[in-house]
């Protein structure tokens, strides 16, 4: 039972976060706690000279400064002083200690928790919605604004505190051990149940982390710019206001249910009070009888007082119960991501692919799905050549652009590279070997060099490569020309940045996959390259297709069939399987479902009557 309540208490989120300060910094944390316990027994001190100087006054009166008792007080004066100021000093370089100490914590675990994320090679556990709410957690890094950080800060104060009451129960044990016993049991239990309520307030505010994930959701829809324009178009500031609203009361219902005296706690107020009136009581009695002097009696009666910092309730608790909650989901989260299977594997040959990336009866579901989105999927790729694969929307296109990433693995079957599993190779090493341009591609506020050379970042200082490839993807004279070219950060909410089209954009994320085809990538996917297009843009991109994907092994996944049909092969994806395959003339010629899809699309455009817009 001991064993186990011992190491309960070693795996709590407060040991926890002691634990990790040597770690940021063992000379920090260790003047830390030499001033935590100087700024502790600073007020022991004073008390004593309290008691020191009112003992010596009666003396010093009829006797005058040059009698014995004379002597004590001014020594007792200036101790006190001494005390006063360090104090005052010890406080405030505890604080900044406890404050550099806690800014680099909460660096620290930001970098654990940034590891813990992106440490395994696929997204599969970013699925899971109880990861979600660990990582809400996290990147908030504890609840109600409060962190890992802070809570240093909580426990500094809380650990002086401690010092200062145990060495008051030590002054009072002079009188009657007894007697500090009982008062600094008393305010044992009255802190220990005072401060269960926020214990209760911090897990109920954990519990309700899916409510407060949907409330920040609304939050950041009001207060960030990417749904301004339609929130004031369609009037929806009000309902935002009101969603926000229900969402936030919702989750902090039972944080505040949390709130109020029980009976426990009433008995605990009840004994401390019956403790204090019984020390008070016979330090009156002792001194009435004179069995106690008078600098006694202030000495005894400030250390009662001076007890109970040791049950004072504060901001501090705030701070620690709330700030250490982000240490559980984040050793949640780096246990979920210790638990992904290994990535490491064999090298994987430059050349790759020599002959054809090929697909084996694939089988995958996402997370909670009924019903797999490929069912024993086989395609063959040739190695430096264009496929193409169409579809309707969910028949899995996206997906085997995923799985050929592995950023999710087949839940049956194998995805193979001249005849070798890629499970086999190492996957970091192998996803640096795909460049890909997704359908909802990152639009990073940073800068347009940045943008590119995210592609491939080793090669981020060759300038000859970052150049070439913004030239195959037509985005070349439209940086030059911006106020800080390359340099220009991407975003009108900076200074000196600079916001692009949605075309523009798609330019630069195509750049972005054709920089790390320059740097040594051996696959490119095209996921919708041109959905972002104007008609001239893609048509450009059409008479260039042949150009950008020369050579390489290319995957495009489009519904624009002016885009599609340049490729060599086309795959017709239905049902999670190959449903067609062949050129655009092979398919034509079958009369099957990608040439219904390809009429479809024509017919739009050539069925339109005189003057109607194109």
């Amino acid at each position: 039972m001991i064993s186990a309540k011992l190491r309960a208490w070693w795996g709590s989120p407060v040991v926890w976060t002691v634990r990790f300060l040597p770690g940021v910094s063992a000379g920090l944390a260790a003047a830390l706690c030499l001033l935590v316990l100087v700024n502790g027994l600073l007020p022991a001190v004073a008390i004593l000279a309290s008691g020191m100087i009112v003992g010596a006054v009666p003396g010093t009166v009829s006797r005058g400064f040059d009698s014995a008792d004379g002597r004590t007080a001014v020594w007792a004066l200036v101790l006190m002083g001494v005390a006063f100021v360090g104090q005052q000093v010890v406080a405030r370089l505890s604080a900044s200690v406890a404050g550099t100490v806690g800014a680099r914590l909460d660096g620290r675990l930001q970098q654990r928790a940034i590891v813990a994320v992106n440490g395994p090679v696929g997204v599969r556990h970013l699925d899971d919605p109880a990861v979600q709410n660990q990582v809400s957690r996290v990147a908030g890094m504890g609840v109600g604004g409060y962190t890992p950080g802070g809570a240093v800060t909580g426990l500094t104060t809380r650990a002086g505190q401690w010092v200062q009451g145990v060495a008051a129960v030590v002054l009072i044990a002079f009188y009657q051990w007894w007697l500090a016993a009982l008062i600094f049991a008393a305010q044992l239990v009255w802190g220990r149940v005072t401060r269960r309520e926020y214990a209760r307030q911090t897990k109920a505010l954990v519990s309700q982390t899916g409510l407060l994930r949907r409330a920040d959701y609304f939050r950041d829809l009001a207060l960030t710019g990417g749904a301004a324009k339609e929130i004031r178009v369609f009037g929806l500031a009000d309902w935002l206001v009101d969603r926000f609203r229900t969402e936030w009361t919702d989750a902090m219902a039972k944080v505040w249910a949390q709130r109020g005296t029980d009976v426990l706690s009433a008995l605990a107020l009840c004994f401390v009070l019956a403790a204090n009136f019984l020390a008070f009581f016979l330090l009156g009695w002792d001194a009435a009888r004179q069995a106690i002097g008078l600098g006694a009696l202030v000495i005894f009666l400030r250390a009662v007082m001076s007890v109970a910092t040791v049950s004072t309730r504060g901001r501090q608790d705030l701070q620690i119960s709330h700030g250490v909650a982000a240490i559980p989901a984040l050793l949640a989260l780096e246990a979920a991501a210790a638990g992904v299977p290994t990535v490491s594997g064999r090298p994987v040959p430059v050349d790759v692919p020599k002959s054809e990336v090929a697909f084996h009866g694939v089988t995958f579901a996402y997370q909670g799905a009924t019903t797999p989105v490929l069912k024993g999927f086989d395609l063959v790729i040739p190695s430096g050549r264009a496929m193409a694969v169409v579809g309707v929307n969910g028949a899995g296109k996206t997906t085997l652009v995923k799985l050929l990433a592995r950023l999710y693995d087949p839940d049956d079957g194998q995805i193979t590279v001249d005849g070798v599993d890629v499970r086999e190779f190492d996957a970091h090493e192998w996803q640096r070997r795909i460049a890909a341009i997704f359908q909802d591609f990152t639009r990073y506020e940073l800068s347009v060099r940045d943008n590119v050379t995210f592609g491939a970042i080793g090669n981020a200082g060759d300038e000859r490569l970052l150049r070439r490839a913004a030239e195959r993807a037509g985005i070349r004279e439209r940086v030059e020309a911006l106020d800080h070219g390359w340099d220009t950060l991407l975003t009108r909410q900076r200074a000196g940045g600079a916001e692009l089209s949605g075309g523009e954009w798609q330019r630069v994320a195509l750049a972005r996959a054709l920089f790390a085809v320059e740097a040594g990538a051996k696959i490119l996917v095209l996921d919708e390259p041109t959905a972002n297009l104007d008609v001239r843009a893609e048509a450009a991109f059409y008479e260039r297709f042949l150009a950008l994907t020369q050579g390489v092994t290319t995957i495009v996944v489009s519904h624009r069939f002016s885009t599609v049909r340049k490729a060599d092969q086309i795959c017709v994806v239905d049902g999670g399987k190959v449903l067609e395959l062949g050129s655009h003339d092979e398919l034509l010629a079958k009369r099957g479902r990608y040439a219904e899809m390809f009429a479809s699309q024509s017919d739009h455009f050539l069925d339109q009557t005189p003057g109607e817009p194109k």
